[in-house]
Protein backbone atom coordinates (compact mmCIF):
# COMPACT_ATOMS: atom_id res chain seq x y z
CA UNK A 1 0.00 0.00 0.00
CA UNK A 2 1.37 3.34 -0.71
CA UNK A 3 -0.09 6.68 1.44
CA UNK A 4 -0.13 9.38 -0.82
CA UNK A 5 -0.54 12.77 -0.10
CA UNK A 6 -3.74 13.60 -1.57
CA UNK A 7 -3.46 17.57 -1.17
CA UNK A 8 -0.28 17.88 -2.91
CA UNK A 9 -1.76 15.51 -6.11
CA UNK A 10 -4.99 17.81 -5.94
CA UNK A 11 -2.73 20.59 -6.30
CA UNK A 12 -0.99 19.17 -8.93
CA UNK A 13 -4.03 18.02 -10.90
CA UNK A 14 -5.41 21.60 -10.71
CA UNK A 15 -2.39 23.64 -12.25
CA UNK A 16 -2.05 21.28 -14.87
CA UNK A 17 -5.19 19.82 -16.11
CA UNK A 18 -8.23 22.41 -15.21
CA UNK A 19 -7.34 24.29 -17.67
CA UNK A 20 -8.79 21.54 -20.74
CA UNK A 21 -12.59 21.43 -19.30
CA UNK A 22 -11.92 18.92 -16.79
CA UNK A 23 -13.32 21.13 -13.86
CA UNK A 24 -16.25 18.72 -13.19
CA UNK A 25 -14.20 15.43 -13.50
CA UNK A 26 -11.68 17.33 -10.78
CA UNK A 27 -14.20 18.39 -8.15
CA UNK A 28 -15.57 14.51 -8.86
CA UNK A 29 -11.88 13.73 -7.93
CA UNK A 30 -11.62 15.38 -5.12
CA UNK A 31 -14.64 14.42 -3.54
CA UNK A 32 -13.55 10.55 -4.07
CA UNK A 33 -10.14 11.49 -2.38
CA UNK A 34 -11.43 13.42 0.60
CA UNK A 35 -13.99 10.32 1.64
CA UNK A 36 -11.14 8.01 0.95
CA UNK A 37 -9.58 6.09 3.82
CA UNK A 38 -6.35 7.31 4.78
CA UNK A 39 -3.80 6.34 7.26
CA UNK A 40 -1.99 8.43 9.93
CA UNK A 41 1.03 9.05 9.78
CA UNK A 42 3.72 11.25 11.38
CA UNK A 43 7.53 12.25 10.22
CA UNK A 44 10.38 11.35 12.48
CA UNK A 45 13.97 11.94 12.62
CA UNK A 46 16.31 8.69 13.76
CA UNK A 47 19.73 7.66 13.34
CA UNK A 48 20.94 4.79 11.01
CA UNK A 49 23.62 3.08 12.05
CA UNK A 50 24.61 0.85 9.39
CA UNK A 51 25.35 4.20 6.73
CA UNK A 52 26.07 6.38 10.22
CA UNK A 53 23.84 9.11 9.26
CA UNK A 54 20.45 10.71 10.46
CA UNK A 55 17.73 10.35 7.84
CA UNK A 56 13.60 11.54 8.22
CA UNK A 57 10.99 8.85 7.42
CA UNK A 58 7.53 8.19 8.58
CA UNK A 59 5.55 6.00 10.86
CA UNK A 60 1.88 4.92 11.22
CA UNK A 61 0.32 6.70 13.89
CA UNK A 62 -2.10 4.74 16.44
CA UNK A 63 -2.68 2.19 14.03
CA UNK A 64 -6.38 3.35 13.02
CA UNK A 65 -7.66 4.43 9.88
CA UNK A 66 -9.70 7.38 8.89
CA UNK A 67 -12.68 7.33 7.34
CA UNK A 68 -13.75 3.69 7.21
Amino acid sequence: MRIIDADKLKKDLSENYAFYGFRQLLNDFYEALDSAPTIKTKQIKYFDEEENVWKIGSVIVDGEREGE
